[in-house]
């Protein structure tokens, strides 16, 4: 059932562990316990409990469903709010969001569903998607306070003046998942890490035929990727790509789509030539996370994606530095963000209370909720040492693998959820001595990477026609991708073919609506 809003909220929640606070427009008195009340307070958990629906991605990497997740569970007991959860699959995230919302059918809410800043203006300014200035000022103080102490409030907001999603906030980073290099295969083979797709393609063919295992076999994928984890993402190394336009900044400082230029050719041209010579795995368009994980203890990949090297090869392996990310190919190589990422969270016109979404999310900015968010329950899946850092539980019913534990117990994870990531995380984790940091790993490598994407700022008329070029081309250039490095179409007889199509659907016209505004703030 879906409960109608009847009062402006404000977040009390008189919890064991944690409080939800907040402000409201009523008048302030005082109960018997002394407590401050207001006449528009709601209290959590909920007198009542209250159902409403969402979309979202299957949580993090190997497909579990979100009312399974430990972290999602305790949401529910603490504020008695229940979710009918519609989900798919990583693989079918965009298409099947795009069929969501086409249909007029959809959900009261998108909670990780990976939609980008142009869809997020697109359907906002349609009226799929509610305003939420009012509502963040009204019932969200947790968030307003970071959005303010940030000064972030532009970098939320849609061309029209108004924000339609809760944003994902961290430190400033990479978009890109981290990408691993196994630094011990480099040492057995004699090589630098590479900087080039020329000094890519060599160290893979060194990862293939010079047996870096040691294990006598020919057994080694220089490269693995799957259907979450993407090639697409290498590309990144050669063009910052931004994540959310699919747009970026070339080496001449101007606005490209990325999926239609030289670049885009020359990724195309190695991975396919990676394909071809068995330099990647054959099933990298069809394979599910899991089968990565799976064998990745055995000490098989050259090359692979994850928040962290043990996610892939396990706990043992992963102990020392054997593994790094690999760093950016120059200066304009990797996209990095500001920290504050769009689209965690976004309420339809379908939803009766959305006051009361609001409220129910903004405990994920707070750092008791951004630590059930990120690392889940103190306990279960983390604990504090006596040492005052904190370490992931892996002797215990978690799980015995990182992998495993985030899976059941955090919500962040492949598609951004709402919420504030703890100052804490990357600096106060346990490490062993020689333990590699996913999180310091990918914050040293944003620092040499390229510049975040500008914040450029369409019109009403120019982000309804962004919206509908983006997706078609998006769609074609997706299954192009896919074709020519399987070798289904030979790049270099379809490619002017394939240009012109883009052409023709908007390539050109689409970028230029961002490089001509980007040339301007140049000025």
């Amino acid at each position: 059932m879906k409960r109608k809003r009847t009062m402006a909220l404000l977040m009390a929640f008189a919890l064991t562990a944690a409080t939800f606070a907040g402000c409201g427009n009523g008048d302030e008195k005082a109960d018997d316990s002394g407590a401050a009340q207001t006449d528009t307070e709601i209290a959590f958990p909920l007198k009542e409990p209250v159902t409403m629906s969402m979309f979202a991605v299957s949580a993090t990497t190997t497909g579990t469903e979100l009312p399974d997740n430990a972290a999602f569970r305790k949401m529910a007991e603490l504020t008695n709010v229940s979710w009918e959860v519609t989900s798919c699959s990583a693989t079918d995230l965009q298409e099947q969001r795009g069929v969501v919302l086409n249909t007029g059918d959809y959900q009261d809410v998108l909670y990780k569903s990976g939609i980008g800043s142009d869809d997020i203006a697109k359907y906002g300014m349609e009226g799929i998607l509610l305003p939420l200035e009012d509502l963040i000022q009204e019932n969200m103080p947790n968030l307003k306070a970071v959005l303010d102490e940030r000064n972030a409030w532009n970098e939320i907001t849609s061309a029209d003046g108004h924000i339609y999603s809760l944003p994902f906030i961290d430190q400033p980073g990479l978009q890109n998942i981290l990408m691993w290099i196994n630094v011990r295969w480099l040492d057995k083979v004699g090589m630098e890490e590479p900087n080039s797709w020329e000094t890519l393609y060599e160290v893979l063919k060194a990862f293939k035929e010079k047996d870096p295992n040691g294990n006598g076999e020919a057994d080694e994928i220089p490269y693995v990727a799957n259907t979450a984890l993407l090639p697409f993402y290498l590309f990144g190394y050669d063009l910052p790509v931004d994540m959310n336009s699919f747009c970026a900044v070339n080496d001449e400082d101007e606005i490209v789509y990325s999926m239609a230029n030289d670049d885009w050719y020359d990724y195309l041209y190695w991975m396919h030539k990676f394909y071809e010579e068995g330099l990647m795995n054959d099933d990298a368009f069809q394979a599910t996370p899991d089968k990565q994980y799976a064998t990745g203890p055995d000490d098989v990949y050259g090359l692979f994606l994850g928040w962290s090297p043990s996610e892939t090869v396990g706990a043992d392996l992963a102990e020392g530095y054997d593994y790094k990310v690999m760093d950016p190919w120059g200066d304009n190589s990797l996209s990095t963000t500001s920290g504050i990422t769009e689209g965690g969270l976004c309420i339809t016109d379908a939803c009766e209370d959305p006051a009361l979404v609001c409220a129910w999310a903004d405990y994920f900015y707070s750092e008791e909720g951004g630590i059930l968010m990120q690392l889940g329950i103190e306990g279960e899946s983390f604990r504090w040492r006596d040492d005052g850092l904190w370490e992931w539980i892996l002797d215990g019913d978690a799980g015995s693998e990182e992998m495993e534990v985030r899976d059941a117990y955090i919500l962040q994870g492949y598609a951004h959820c709402p919420g504030l990531v703890p100052d804490f995380y990357a600096e106060k984790k346990f490490r062993e001595g020689n333990s590699v940091s996913g999180g310091l790993e990918g914050t040293r490598v944003a620092q040499l990477a390229a510049k975040p994407f500008p914040r450029i700022q369409l019109t009403e008329a120019e982000q309804a026609e962004a919206g509908t070029i983006t997706a078609d081309l998006f769609n074609y250039a997706w299954q192009y991708q896919a074709e020519v490095i399987t070798g289904l179409k030979d790049l270099d007889s379809t490619w002017e073919g394939y240009l012109a199509k883009m052409e023709e659907m908007g390539a050109g016209k689409y970028a230029e609506m961002y490089n001509s505004k980007y040339q301007e703030m140049k000025k």
